[in-house]
């Protein structure tokens, strides 16, 4: 049944991403991509956060559960600290950037299909609510450190790039326990959760547009610096965190949510740091040929280390 769930989410996410590369490639302006970014980062993925917060949240599972966002901190820390050693141990040559990409993975809007297709029922719901309360923070953090970690100067956060979503989840949360399903009709909810669905899958266009923008004589350049980036990021960082993670108690579904959001590429955001900020070009090349890879290579890497967690006894 796993296996089934994992080949779904293959077929449907990745085929979206090959559309919007396709479309956003040879047939629609890139212009346009900022425009579908803000409808589906900016008002259909919010509706699946009221949704999912409104109607499942609570006061318990805010006691339970109120430290994620500290888990967003302990995953970061580790995985600047381990950028810092495997880069040294690896002969890395572009360090920022590598420690850059390392840090900040898709920890967002890849996993939300990946918890679509793998989970059920209840567990759905809590791990999608797991999952916002974990990059509740990523952005403040992306759009500072992570500019810092590429530019190497110290950056106010840019508001504007901020995205709506983390201030939709402080209100669901509140609305949540406030208890204020009770005054919404049901029509309301089932409207929100279509609007979330076509948000998830949506958004998947969006990133096949976004890595239809990177130049193909980009993706060539630093052959063995770009490989070096792969086998580490796709491979060997995956394997460091499913050993911590198993020495660590916690809800099944949180462990299972904190795994996967250490199996996907990095953030596409960082390609849009490396283009809105001056950094040099062989750094900005790295950075394209990088994710660019990493992407690719996750077709293959993500269901191995899913098949991994949850069909293999660790």
């Amino acid at each position: 049944m796993i296996s089934h769930n994992i080949l779904l989410f293959l077929i449907k996410t990745f085929s979206i991403m090959f559309v919007g590369f396709i479309i956003f490639r040879y047939f629609i302006s890139k212009k346009y991509l900022s425009v579908l970014s803000k409808l589906f980062v900016e008002f259909l993925i919010p509706a699946l956060i009221l949704n999912k917060f409104i109607l499942h949240f609570n006061m318990t599972l805010l006691k339970d559960y109120w430290y994620i966002p500290l888990f967003t901190l302990f995953v970061l820390f580790l995985s600047y600290i381990m950028s810092l050693f495997l880069r040294k141990a690896m002969k890395i040559k572009f360090l920022s950037e590598f420690t850059a990409m390392l840090t900040f993975t898709n920890a967002g809007y890849l996993v939300l299909p990946i918890i679509l297709e793998i989970f059920r029922d209840t567990s759905k719901n809590d791990a999608i609510i797991f999952n916002f309360m974990y990059t509740l923070l990523v952005s403040f953090l992306l759009w500072s450190l992570g500019v810092y970690l590429i530019t190497g100067k110290n950056k106010k956060i840019d508001i504007r790039s901020l995205p709506t979503p983390f201030i939709i989840t402080i209100l669901a949360i509140i609305l949540a326990v406030i208890n204020t399903k009770k005054i919404i009709p049901p029509f309301v909810f089932k409207s929100l959760n279509i609007l979330g669905l076509i948000g998830v899958y949506g958004i998947m266009l969006v990133l096949g547009g976004i890595l239809s923008q990177i130049p193909f004589n980009k993706t060539k350049v630093y052959g063995k610096e770009t490989l070096r980036f792969v086998i580490i990021k796709n491979f060997l960082y995956p394997l460091i965190f499913l050993g911590i993670l198993h020495f660590i108690h916690l809800n099944s579904v949180l462990k299972a949510v904190l795994f996967m959001v250490t199996i996907t590429p990095p953030a596409t955001n960082l390609a849009i740091i490396s283009e809105r900020y001056p950094i040099n070009k062989r750094g900005h090349d790295y950075i394209y040929s990088s994710i660019f890879w990493s992407y690719v290579t996750s077709i293959i890497s993500i269901p191995i280390f899913l098949i991994i967690y949850f069909m293999v006894p660790l």
